[in-house]
C-alpha cells in the first residue's frame, strides 16, 4: 500500500512536469515571435490588461482554487460527502466569479483604463473561465491525467492559433482574445468528467454558507498575491509608461516559466499532505517537507544560477535586440525562483493543506504593503528597473516570513542541514555560465553549450561537497546492494 502511494505522487508529478514541460517549450516557441511583431508597447498592453483581468479573475475564484483542493482532499474517500462538498463550492465559486465579472465590467466601462478598453473587452473569457473552472477538484483527486491533458491539448491549439491569426502589430487584440478564449474553453472540457467521482446536482441541497469564511480566509492572501503580481504592472503603467511595463513583463518571462517547473511538487504533494493531515499522520509530513525542500533547493539554486549565466547571449536571441535592456533586470529576476520555490513548499505544502491560515496569510498581506511601497517610491526613479528590485525584496521578505513563522511547528534546522552546498556550486555555476558565454557561438547552440557547462559544473561541485541529495542517492545505493547481496 505503501509503495502503491509512493508511485501515484511520482505518476501525479510526471504528468504535472510534462505539463510545465510544455509551458517552458511554447513560450520559447511564441515570445520571441510575438515580442518581435508586437514590440515592447504592444507587450506592454497584453500584460497591462492582463494583470487587471487577472486580478479580477482571484477576485472572483474568492479563494476556491486552493480552499476547494483541500476540503475536497479531506473527504474524498466518501463519494456522497465528495459530491455534497463540491456542489456547495462550485456553487459559491458560480456566485463570487460572476460578481467578479460584473465589478469588472463596470471598471472598463465607467473608468478610462488607459484606453484600451478594445483588449479589456478581449480578456473576458478568461473572467469566464472562473466560472466553469474546476480543475481545483480533479487536483484534490489526485487525478492529475485529466488536467495535464485539458491543458497540453489546449496549449497546442492556442500556439497554432497564434502563428495562424497574428502577423502584424495590430493583432495585438487577436493575439490576447485567443489567449483568454482557449483557457476558457479548456475548463469546459472538465465537465465531462466529473461524473465519474459524484453525483448529481440538487439545488435544495446546496449550502454555500458553511464554505465562505473558509475560502475567504484563502481569498485573503491569494488577493495579496495579487496586490504585488498584477498591482506591480498597473502601478508602473501609471507612474511611467506602457513600454516600461514590457520590459518589466517580459524581463520576468522566464523566472516565471522556470517556476512553473520547480514548484510543480508542492501541487502535486497539497492534497497528498492534506490527507495525512486528516489522517494525523503529522510525522510522515515532515519528512516529506524535508525531502521536499531539498529537491526545491537543488533545482531552484540551479535554474537561478544558469539564467544568471545566460541572460546576456539570451536576451537579444530571444526577446529582441530592442529588449537588450532587460538584460539585467532578468539576472535580478531570477532570484525570486529560488525564494519562491522554497517560500513555496512551507505555504502550499504544510500551512495551507494543514490548516494554518494565520502563516499562510501574514507573509503575503505584509508583502503587498512592501511591494506596493517599493513601487511608489522605486518606479518614478528608475521605471521598470524599480519594478524589479520592488519584486525581488518582496519575495524574499515573504519567503523569510514563512520559515519564520513554522518554526514553532517544524524543526528548520533539520530540514535546511547540510543544504550550503547547493548555494555554493550555484555561484559557481552562475560564473562559469557567464564566463563560457564570452568563448561560444551566439544562438541556440551556444546557449546550449553554456547550460551544459553549468550543469557539469553543479554536478560536480555536489559530488565534492557534502549535501543531503548526495547521502540519499548513496544511502540508496548502499540499500540497493545490500538487497542484492541478502538474496544470493
Amino acid at each position: 500500500m505503501k509503495k502503491l502511494i509512493k508511485n501515484k505522487v511520482v505518476i501525479n508529478y510526471i504528468y504535472n512536469s510534462m505539463y510545465q514541460l510544455l509551458t517552458i517549450i511554447i513560450p520559447i516557441i511564441t515570445i520571441p515571435y510575438v515580442s518581435r511583431i508586437f514590440g515592447a508597447k504592444g507587450m506592454g498592453i497584453y500584460g497591462y490588461t492582463f494583470s487587471v483581468a487577472q486580478f479580477f479573475y482571484i477576485v472572483g475564484m474568492f479563494g476556491i482554487s486552493s480552499y476547494g483542493i483541500r476540503e475536497i482532499a479531506y473527504v474524498r474517500n466518501y463519494r456522497k460527502t465528495t459530491t455534497k462538498k463540491f456542489w456547495d463550492i462550485w456553487s459559491l465559486q458560480v456566485i463570487t466569479s460572476l460578481c467578479g465579472l460584473a465589478i469588472y465590467m463596470v471598471c472598463i466601462i465607467y473608468f478610462n483604463l488607459l484606453d484600451y478598453k478594445i483588449a479589456f473587452l478581449f480578456q473576458i473569457p478568461f473572467l469566464l473561465n472562473a466560472i466553469f473552472d474546476i480543475s481545483w477538484f480533479f487536483i484534490a483527486m489526485e487525478d492529475f491525467k485529466k488536467t495535464v491533458t485539458r491543458n497540453i491539448i489546449v496549449k497546442i491549439i492556442g500556439l497554432i492559433l497564434i502563428f495562424t491569426f497574428v502577423k502584424k502589430p495590430s493583432d495585438i487584440y487577436i493575439y490576447i482574445l485567443i489567449n483568454s478564449s482557449i483557457v476558457f474553453l479548456g475548463s469546459l472540457t472538465l465537465w465531462f468528467f466529473i461524473k465519474e467521482y459524484i453525483g448529481k446536482f440538487h439545488i435544495k441541497n446546496v449550502n454555500i454558507k458553511q464554505h465562505i469564511n473558509g475560502a475567504a480566509l484563502i481569498l485573503i492572501p491569494q488577493f495579496s498575491i495579487q496586490i504585488y503580481t498584477s498591482l506591480d504592472k498597473i502601478l508602473i503603467g501609471k507612474l511611467s509608461t506602457i513600454e516600461q511595463v514590457g520590459f518589466y513583463d517580459q524581463s520576468q518571462r522566464i523566472a516565471r516559466i522556470a517556476l512553473a517547473i520547480v514548484t510543480s511538487l508542492s501541487v502535486v504533494l497539497m492534497p497528498r499532505i492534506a490527507n495525512m493531515f486528516a489522517r494525523n499522520e503529522i510525522k510522515k509530513v515532515e519528512e516529506y517537507i524535508v525531502k521536499s525542500v531539498n529537491f526545491t533547493l537543488v533545482s531552484s539554486v540551479f535554474i537561478m544560477s544558469v539564467i544568471i549565466g545566460i541572460s546576456k547571449n539570451f536576451v537579444p536571441w530571444f526577446f529582441g535586440s530592442q529588449f537588450n535592456v532587460i538584460i539585467l533586470y532578468m539576472m535580478l529576476t531570477s532570484l525570486i525562483i529560488l525564494f519562491i520555490a522554497v517560500g513555496g513548499v512551507f505555504a502550499n505544502q504544510y500551512t495551507l493543506p494543514t490548516n494554518k491560515n494565520k502563516e499562510y496569510i501574514i507573509p503575503l498581506v505584509a508583502a503587498s504593503v512592501i511591494n506596493i511601497t517599493l513601487n511608489i517610491i522605486l518606479v518614478p526613479k528608475f521605471q521598470a528597473l524599480g519594478g524589479v528590485i520592488s519584486i525581488v525584496i518582496t519575495e524574499f521578505i515573504v519567503c523569510l516570513l514563512r520559515i519564520i513563522l513554522v518554526k514553532k511547528y517544524l524543526n528548520i534546522k533539520k530540514i535546511f542541514k547540510g543544504t550550503y552546498g547547493y548555494y555554493f556550486a550555484g555561484a559557481l555555476v552562475a560564473i562559469s555560465v557567464y564566463v563560457s558565454g564570452d568563448f561560444v557561438i551566439g544562438g541556440f547552440l551556444g546557449l546550449v553549450i553554456q547550460g551544459f557547462v553549468g550543469l557539469i559544473v553543479y554536478v560536480m561541485i555536489l559530488y565534492i561537497v557534502d549535501n543531503p541529495i548526495k547521502k540519499e542517492i548513496v544511502n540508496k545505493i548502499k540499500e540497493k546492494k545490500s538487497l542484492k547481496t541478502s538474496n544470493k
